[in-house]
């Protein structure tokens, strides 16, 4: 492919690129080179995202031959560790020398995150990297148990909820043959020789090997060069932890992201309702009647050990009770339909039910292993439990997703606290064809009659920043973030609260002299 120098970097680009594509790829380059955040705006057709990967690809291709090599020696990349770059630990080398190298070893280690809103835009994406010539760069995704399970009975689960406390069971107990496999499948030439895997690829070979798709690529993130994923993935502190993503010297990249300031408002915010506290105390009621009588712990199965007991639970249900009282009590004006309130007002109300930032931890840990109880032990096709613990558990780690007074002022300044009365849902059911070919009524969740009082907490996120400051605060190396339509950007950029250096707003590709308008007035 044609070769180009751009910014003085060699950048292959698989036919002769306008000069619009120059300008963005010089844009694209001189964030990276600078390590500094940057806003790219290109329209629909210009070839942005050909342009995005083959300028990235090809600095970090030329930051990684830039880096020192060790051919008479054991020592490699992986092998020497930073810390052992002190003059102390290699008396050749002065000061600067060591801090040079140490900065060397760095860039040769830097991955590029590429996010996009929809698994669809993703798979485009990596189908214009597979037309490059970049195919010596290992480049994975990230996807969930919805489009990556193969197992036999957790794939046919109604939702990602259930799929995933199963799966982490299962995983955890050693059950699942297709996660036992992962450790021997990941190193086989079947994986190996395909540089860019994508979801159909992952499956494909997952199948083929009798290994989980959805753990492989975790474990192919450390050997990668480029990480594809949705936003959610990155944006969501939650879901960052659980896929173990370390964003240290990374650069990240947000294609469509127009899409950015809606998607950091939603991941910020949570609801909770009356109906979901009501079955989560229902659901507490029945563990503490099986653990009483069975006699406490024994009444679980040996081979499934939770991390519970008896008094635990006791505990909790009385903290539900207290949420529940506290959540009623809230006065409503009926002709005002609802109350708002600050963000921090959500800390006094839980705070009433005992649940504050000091323990709200231990809190957590004990609906996770209540939900896979109730989820592996007491579910069946006719009822799932879980559903109202699971619903409290992901309201109190988006409330409580920091800490300390900083993290407090945030809330106060970018949330608001709006409840209202809870809508009266008829109760529909419907014959569904289970499995076993025989026909059911379905009855996902255990619901109980909504209360003529019941209410709705809705913890609401107004300031896209706040959820952008998560991900700057990360250590990323720079931040990209490029779309077709992102004009005007100087309120973009102040909406998200993120510094900017490099700017762009590139024109259509299609010149004015290139378009003949004509109004036909009969024919």
């Amino acid at each position: 492919m044609p070769e180009y120098i751009i910014n003085g970097v060699p950048v292959n680009f698989p036919f002769e690129p306008y000069q619009l594509q120059k300008n963005y790829m010089a844009k694209v380059i001189e964030c990276l080179q600078n390590k500094t955040n940057g806003v790219l705006e290109s329209p629909t057709g210009t070839g942005k995202t050909l342009s995005l990967l083959c300028s990235s690809l090809a600095w970090l291709l030329y930051m990684k031959a830039k880096a020192p090599r060790f051919p008479h020696s054991a020592v490699t990349l992986d092998t020497l560790q930073l810390p052992e770059l002190s003059n102390a630990k290699n008396s050749n080398l002065d000061p600067e020398q060591a801090l040079a190298l140490q900065e060397q070893l760095r860039n040769a280690k830097i991955k590029i995150i590429y996010a996009s809103r929809t698994h669809s835009q993703l798979s485009q994406a990596m189908q214009e990297l597979k037309n490059t010539s970049y195919l010596d760069v290992r480049a994975i995704i990230l996807g969930s148990r919805d489009q990556l399970c193969i197992h036999g009975e957790i794939s046919k689960q109604p939702n990602n909820a259930i799929k995933t406390t199963l799966c982490r069971e299962e995983v955890k107990s050693r059950n699942c043959s297709f996660y036992n496999r992962v450790e021997w499948a990941k190193d086989r030439t079947d994986v190996t020789s395909v540089p860019v895997l994508d979801i159909e690829d992952l499956v494909t070979v997952g199948r083929k090997m009798k290994a989980c798709p959805y753990y492989l690529s975790k474990e192919l993130v450390e050997q990668a060069d480029v990480i594809f994923m949705p936003y959610n993935y990155l944006l969501d502190p939650k879901a960052r932890k659980s896929n173990g993503l370390q964003l240290q010297n990374s650069v990240v990249i947000l294609d469509e992201a127009h899409n950015v300031e809606k998607m950091c408002e939603e991941i910020g915010s949570a609801q909770l309702r009356s109906s979901e506290i009501a079955v989560a105390i229902e659901d507490v009621s029945t563990i503490i009647k099986v653990l009483m009588d069975g006699g406490g712990s024994s009444a679980m199965d040996e081979d499934k050990p939770f991390d519970f007991t008896l008094e635990d639970v006791v505990l909790l249900k009385e903290i539900l009770l207290n949420v529940e009282k506290a959540v009623d009590e809230i006065p409503i004006l009926f002709s005002q339909g609802g109350s708002t309130q600050p963000g921090t007002y959500v800390f006094e109300l839980l705070e009433k039910a005992n649940i504050k930032f000091g323990n709200v931890n231990v809190i957590l840990q004990l609906l996770t292993s209540l939900v896979a109880y109730l989820t592996t032990s007491m579910s069946n096709n006719f009822v799932r439990r879980g559903v109202g613990l699971q619903a409290l558990a992901d309201f109190l780690e988006v409330v409580f997703a920091g800490t300390g007074p900083e993290y407090q002022q945030s809330v106060e300044k970018c949330f608001r606290v709006h409840i209202e009365y809870e809508e009266t849902k008829q109760t529909s059911k419907a014959n569904v064809k289970r499995a076993d070919g025989w026909t059911a009524t379905k009855q996902n969740a255990k619901t109980p009659a909504t209360k003529a009082d019941s209410k709705v907490i809705n913890f609401w996120c107004f300031n896209p920043g706040f959820g952008m400051r998560q991900l700057l605060d990360s250590g990323a190396r720079s931040i990209i973030l490029t779309s077709g339509t992102l004009a005007p950007l100087k309120p973009f950029i102040s909406e998200l609260n993120m510094p900017v250096d490099v700017s762009l707003e590139n024109p259509h590709i299609i010149d004015r002299s290139q378009v003949y308008v004509k109004v036909i007035s009969h024919g």
